[in-house]
């Protein structure tokens, strides 16, 4: 009865570890390993060559920038590579300033995000007057999705006047899809409206705004509005087109995807937002509220002012994104753990989620992989050790070879350390553990050998246990402290199940002593 008490006791704490360590030390954090970081920056330029990815990334921790390169060409007729400081069309990551632009006017008191938007338009539709800038930032107007092909369709007219007002007519003469605030849908348009409410407000440009009051307080020299000087990369549709696509100039100034800027200044720009550079925080993170659940668009994601909001171990992620046909551009934040990645490409094909996934996939899969594996190794051996003492022998086959079955991961991670070019004492360390492993398959499954009831054979082997065990805690704490502690409460828990194991002989011992 006793034995089966403990054993349920053991697989409660089990259970119960994950909500243990993430109240006492937090969620794994994600770390930026430098030599991750440098392995990356090799694949990158592999992946260049291949035509899987053409432009500039980013990535950076706690204020310190680990890769910031450029790969591929921003003219392929001309050979000019993309370099760090090469400015790259936004599309609608644009949307991020525009939103922004908006809540500093808040800031000054020229208007209030729950305005109605015909209260800052020289023209407005008796159909718009239910609309609110709020809405226009989350898209949640009820404009119609097509009303961006509609002005764009009537500025290539020959006859088309320059006049903004002469567009915001025509848009206003398409009926709403939905009454404003019902449904979200996705609208460019609404974002040009609010540049022209940016210039109503401020009497200033769109352009001259953000660039006063953004871009040249953050210091980003290489950022503005899009026009024919901007000496910005030239965008692609696929990896073998050769010929660079030109910029549509609008007749109007347009908020939703108009802007060109730098791997460098968006940093600036990143950074910028964990302080009350532009605004005070408590303003600044109504920007980042989720006011629209989730979207179609990206899924996982909700939207907040101008950028996208999840979560990612119960923590705020931000991000923004853009592509057209010539252009693909990801920004994401985790603030929790100080980490940035902006990707900027020139190259329409290619997907910034693949993109995003692969290179966190070569930042961050080693280390979590590694974690889950060293704490199903402990526990998984404390629960085999319980079920030895039991005689509990389909158990101790099934979970011994489960445990076993750890040496593929923990060979994976090995595999991707070697290619990073980690150090030789981790390299060592995880060399240690999976010859651990191996002794024991082959003690245990392959020859079946009884060494424990011989202490010369059985000591080396708790030795090199022990050194196994120790190693997982050290590659855990060089990862990170909260990787570290929480590998360190499954070495106590298998350390109770081994003390079980043990009882009966350490009771004997106690009665033979005098």
């Amino acid at each position: 009865m006793k034995q089966k008490m403990y054993f349920v006791l053991l697989i409660s704490t089990i259970a119960a570890l994950p909500l243990l360590t993430w109240a006492l030390f937090g969620p794994p954090r994600l770390v930026v390993k430098p030599e991750a970081a440098s392995h990356l920056d090799e694949l990158l330029e592999q992946w260049a060559l291949d035509g899987t990815i053409s432009g500039s990334v980013l990535i950076a921790q706690d204020g310190v920038v680990f890769l910031n390169e450029g790969y591929g060409l921003a003219d392929r007729a001309q050979g000019i590579p993309n370099t760090p400081g090469t400015r790259f069309h936004l599309a609608s990551l644009s949307k991020s300033f525009t939103a922004m632009a908006i809540l500093i006017l808040q800031s000054q008191g020229r208007l209030n995000v729950q305005d109605p938007i015909c209260n800052h338009m020289v023209r407005c539709s008796e159909a718009w007057q239910g609309i609110t800038i709020h809405q226009l930032l989350t898209h949640t107007s009820g404009l119609s999705p097509r009303l961006h092909d509609i002005v764009s369709k009537a500025a290539r007219k020959p006859e088309a006047p320059p006049d903004p007002g002469y567009y915001i007519e025509i848009a206003g003469e398409v009926p709403l899809e939905t009454r404003p605030g019902e449904q979200y849908d996705y609208n460019n348009f609404g974002y040009t409206l609010l540049a022209h409410i940016i210039e109503q407000a401020s009497g200033q440009s769109y352009a001259d705004f953000l660039d006063k009051n953004i871009f040249t307080p953050l210091n980003m020299r290489d950022s503005g509005y899009e026009d024919s000087s901007s000496g910005g990369a030239l965008g692609y549709s696929y990896r073998y087109d050769t010929t660079g696509a030109e910029y549509e100039q609008w007749p109007i100034s347009d908020g939703e995807g108009q802007l060109y800027s730098t791997t460098g200044d968006l940093y600036l720009w990143d950074q910028a937002l964990y302080t009350d550079q532009l605004l005070p925080q408590a303003e600044l993170e109504t920007m980042f509220e989720r006011y629209v659940p989730q979207t179609i668009d990206v899924p996982g994601f909700g939207w907040g002012y101008g950028v996208l909001v999840t979560k990612l171990l119960g923590r705020p992620v931000i991000a923004g994104a853009g592509g057209s046909g010539y252009h693909s551009t990801f920004w994401l934040r985790y603030p929790a753990d100080g980490l940035t990645l902006i990707v900027l490409m020139n190259q329409g094909d290619i997907d910034h989620m693949s993109v995003l996934l692969a290179i966190a996939g070569a930042l961050f899969l080693s280390d979590l992989v590694f974690l889950v594996s060293a704490l199903a190794f402990n526990l998984l051996l404390a629960i085999l050790f319980v079920a030895q003492k039991n005689e509990w022998t389909r158990a101790v086959r099934g979970i011994g070879i489960m445990w076993l079955l750890l040496a593929i991961p923990l060979a994976f991670v090995f595999a991707r350390y070697l290619a990073e070019g980690m150090g030789l004492p981790i390299l060592v360390s995880l060399a240690l553990v999976l010859l651990y492993m191996l002794v024991e398959f082959l003690l245990d499954f392959v020859f079946k050998v009884e060494f424990r009831q011989n202490w010369k054979t059985h000591v080396p082997y708790i030795v090199l246990e022990y050194i196994a065990l120790f190693s997982l805690i050290r590659l855990a704490f060089n990862i990170h402290p909260t990787y570290g502690y929480a590998v360190s409460i499954t070495f106590w828990i298998l350390l109770a199940a081994l003390i079980y194991l043990f009882w009966d002989k350490i009771r004997m011992w106690k009665r033979k002593e005098p």
